[in-house]
C-alpha cells in the first residue's frame, strides 16, 4: 500500500514539471520491483506520462542500505554501485533522516500547533534549516 502512495505521489509531482532522472529513497528496491511487476498491466499502463518509470535510476539511501538483505540491494541498488557512474556520489543521501532528527527536537511544541500557525512554524523552520545547510543567509532575499 505505501508503494501505491509513493508513486502516486511521483506521478503528482510530475505533472507540474520534469523530475530528475535518478532519486533515491529507503525502499527503493520494493519500489522497483513493484513497477516491474506492475508497469504496463491493467495496474499500471504504459503511456507518454509513465514511461520514464522504466528508466528513473533508484537508489536505497546511505542510511537505510546496510538493512537491506536482497541481492539487487547488497548490489545495483546501492548508491555507490558502478552501475549508478557516481550519480550519487556527492550526493547527502541521508539528508531526509537528518532533517527527521531535527525537526524531532521540536515535537513538544508541535503538539500545540494547529493550522495555519503549525504550516508557517514548519515553513520557517525549514527554510532555517535549509539556510544553515547550505551556509546561506537566513536574513538574505533574491534580488
Amino acid at each position: 500500500m505505501i508503494v501505491r502512495r509513493v508513486l502516486h505521489h511521483i506521478l503528482t509531482i510530475l505533472r507540474f514539471g520534469d523530475l530528475p532522472t535518478a532519486m533515491c529513497y529507503d525502499c527503493a528496491c520494493t519500489l522497483k520491483l513493484f513497477i516491474r511487476k506492475h508497469f504496463d498491466s491493467d495496474d499500471l499502463r504504459s503511456t507518454d506520462f509513465t514511461k520514464f518509470l522504466t528508466s528513473l535510476t533508484m537508489a536505497i539511501d546511505r542510511f537505510h542500505v546496510k538493512n537491506h538483505k536482497r541481492h539487487m540491494c547488497k548490489t545495483v541498488m546501492r548508491p555507490d554501485d558502478p552501475s549508478h557512474n557516481d550519480i550519487y556520489s556527492s550526493i547527502n543521501t541521508q539528508v531526509a533522516e537528518q532533517m527527521f532528527a531535527y525537526m524531532s527536537k521540536f515535537k513538544s511544541s508541535f503538539r500545540g500547533y494547529s493550522y495555519p500557525k503549525s504550516t508557517i512554524f514548519f515553513t520557517i523552520l525549514f527554510h532555517l534549516k535549509n539556510c544553515m545547510t547550505t551556509g546561506i543567509s537566513s536574513f538574505q532575499q533574491a534580488v
